[in-house]
C-alpha cells in the first residue's frame, strides 16, 4: 500500500498539468488511502426495469436478495459506502425509477441510494427528457433527490444498443441531444446533472479516442466525469502512469476550455437529415432476418455460447438467435471484429452522403473544416474503423460458399463510404491525424490474416479449443474483442 501510495504522490506531484495537481478530488483521494489503506471501493447494482417490478411481489428475486445482503453488510453504516447506487436497465417510463425507489425502501428500509436510470433504445434516449420531467415534477421525488443523494441526479446513457439497433451515427447524435435536454431540465430542477456514459472499448460500442470522446459532451458531463471501462481496456489505459496522466489530461484540457467558452457545441440541421438516411440504410440491413442470419453465420457467433467466453449469455432468451433485439451489444460486435467486417460503424454512411443535396454536403464539409466538435469527433473514429476493414478476408467466412452478390453489396457500400470521408476531409488518407497509428495498422494486418485464416478452419472443423484461440490472438491484433 505504501509502495502505490508513494507513486499516486509522484504522478499527482509531477503532472505537468495544473489542473491535475491542484484536483480536489484527487487530494480527497489521497488523503483517503493514506487514512484507510483497507478502503472499500463501492460497487453498482444494475437490474431490468421488469424484474425490479417483480421484485416488488417476489422476495426470491436475486435483486430483492442483493439489496437486503447490502443493507445487512452495512450495518450502522451507510448502505451508499458500499454501493454508488442502482442502475435500472430498459428505463422507459417514469413508473420504473418509482418501482426502483420502492423496492430499495421494502428491502432496506432507506431511501439513500441512488436510483440510476439507464436510457439504452432510440425510443428511451427520445422520451428521457418527458421521463424525467415527470418523475422531478412529483413533490417527494425532488425532495428524495436533495435531501437523500446530495442534490445529484444520475442518468446512464446506453451507447450500445442504440448503435446496435439504428447505427453509430445517429446513435451518437441522439445521446448528444438527449444530454443537452437531460441537463436542462436536472438543472432546471436546480439540482445537478451526472451522466455515467456507458461506452465500450470499440468505435461501435461508444469507444474511441478519450481526448474527441469528451469534445461533444456537454459541460456537466464534463464537470463529472464518468464512463464505463471495458475489461479489455483497463490495461491498455491503467497499465502505465504515462498512460493514466495523459488520459487526465484530456478531461482537464477540456473542462478548461469549456470555463474560457473555447468548445461551442451546435447543431446544424444537416446532421439530422444525415442520420436519418444513415437510419434507414442501417435498419433496412438489420430487419432483414434472411441476411442477419446468413452474415452471422460466417462469423463465430453460434459458438460463443459454447465457448463461455463472456459475462453474459451472447443472446437474450427471448426471441428468435438472429433478430436483433436478441442479441447483445458485446458479441455482436465482436462478431464483426474477429471478421474484419466492423460494418455496423460504417453501414448506410456512403449511401447517405450520396442522397445528400449539393448545399448539404458543402455544410457537413464546412463542419469538419470548423472542427465541429461532435461531427470531426464521428469522422476520425470513421477512419479508423475503415482502415481495419478487409473485405477480402471476410468474404472467406461465408458459408457454405462465398456469396458474390453478398460480397459486391458490401464492396459498393464501403467504397461510397471512403468516398464520404476523402470529400469530407479533403486528406487521402484514413488516419493522417494518427499517422503512427496507421503505421500499426499496417504492420499488424498481414499476422492478422494468418489467425482468420486459422479461424476459418476451426470453425469448418467445429474445433472449438482452437476458435478459442484464434479469437484471442484476432483480438490482440485488432486491439479490440468489440
Amino acid at each position: 500500500v505504501k509502495k502505490w501510495i508513494f507513486k499516486f504522490n509522484f504522478f499527482v506531484k509531477n503532472s505537468k498539468n495544473p489542473l491535475v495537481c491542484r484536483h480536489h478530488e484527487l487530494t480527497l483521494l489521497k488523503n483517503l488511502i493514506e487514512m484507510f489503506p483497507a478502503f472499500v471501493f463501492p460497487i453498482e447494482l444494475r437490474e431490468d426495469s421488469s424484474i425490479i417490478k417483480q421484485a416488488l411481489v417476489d422476495s426470491r428475486l436475486s435483486i430483492r436478495k442483493m439489496l437486503m445482503t447490502l443493507n445487512s453488510l452495512a450495518g450502522a453504516m451507510e448502505i451508499q459506502h458500499y454501493a454508488r447506487g442502482l442502475v435500472i436497465s430498459h428505463c422507459e417510463e417514469a413508473s420504473h425509477i418509482d418501482d426502483a425507489c420502492r423496492l430499495l425502501e421494502l428491502s432496506c428500509k432507506k431511501k439513500n441510494l441512488p436510483i440510476i436510470p439507464l436510457f439504452e433504445s432510440k425510443e428511451a434516449l427520445l422520451e428521457s427528457k418527458n421521463i424525467l420531467k415527470k418523475w422531478l415534477s412529483n413533490q417527494q421525488n425532488d425532495e428524495r433527490v436533495r435531501r437523500y443523494w446530495e442534490g445529484k441526479f444520475e442518468v446512464m446513457l446506453g451507447y450500445s444498443d442504440s448503435s446496435k439497433q439504428i447505427g453509430v451515427f445517429p446513435s451518437r447524435l441522439l445521446i448528444s441531444k438527449a444530454m443537452k435536454n437531460i441537463e436542462k431540465v436536472i438543472k432546471g430542477a436546480s439540482l445537478t446533472p451526472v451522466f455515467f456514459h456507458g461506452s465500450g472499448g470499440s468505435i461501435a460500442r461508444g469507444g474511441g479516442n478519450l481526448k474527441e470522446q469528451v469534445s461533444w459532451w456537454s459541460s456537466s458531463a464534463i464537470a463529472n466525469p464518468k464512463m464505463t471501462i471495458q475489461g479489455e481496456m483497463i490495461q491498455r489505459l491503467f497499465a502505465a502512469k504515462e498512460i493514466l496522466n495523459s488520459q487526465s489530461i484530456h478531461l482537464a484540457t477540456e473542462a478548461l476550455k469549456r470555463r474560457v467558452g473555447k468548445t461551442k457545441i451546435s447543431f446544424v440541421t444537416e446532421f439530422d437529415a444525415f442520420a436519418q438516411s444513415i437510419e434507414k440504410e442501417y435498419r433496412a440491413l438489420v430487419e432483414d432476418k434472411d441476411l442477419m442470419e446468413q452474415l452471422l453465420k460466417g462469423t463465430p457467433y453460434e459458438y460463443l455460447d459454447l465457448l463461455k467466453m463472456g459475462s453474459r449469455p451472447s443472446k437474450r432468451k427471448k426471441g428468435d438467435a438472429f433478430t436483433l433485439s436478441s442479441l447483445r451489444a458485446i458479441p455482436w460486435v465482436l462478431c464483426w471484429t474477429q471478421t474484419r467486417l466492423l460494418w455496423p460503424t460504417w453501414w448506410g454512411v456512403g449511401t447517405a452522403w450520396e442522397n445528400l443535396s449539393s448545399e448539404q454536403k458543402e455544410q457537413l464539409k464546412k463542419s469538419f473544416q470548423q472542427e465541429d466538435p461532435f461531427f470531426c469527433s464521428f469522422v476520425k473514429n470513421l477512419g479508423f474503423t475503415l482502415s481495419k476493414v478487409d473485405l477480402d478476408v471476410w468474404s472467406r467466412y461465408l458459408r457454405p460458399k462465398k456469396d458474390d452478390l453478398l460480397v459486391e453489396k458490401f464492396q459498393k457500400e464501403y467504397e461510397k463510404t471512403l468516398t464520404f470521408f476523402h470529400q469530407v476531409t479533403g486528406e487521402k488518407q484514413l488516419l493522417w491525424f494518427r499517422p503512427w497509428l496507421q503505421e500499426s495498422i499496417k504492420l499488424r494486418s498481414p499476422h492478422i490474416h494468418l489467425l482468420n485464416l486459422i479461424q476459418i478452419m476451426a470453425i469448418k472443423q467445429n474445433n472449438t479449443a482452437l476458435l478459442r484461440e484464434s479469437i484471442v490472438g484476432i483480438a490482440s491484433g485488432m486491439l479490440t474483442t468489440g
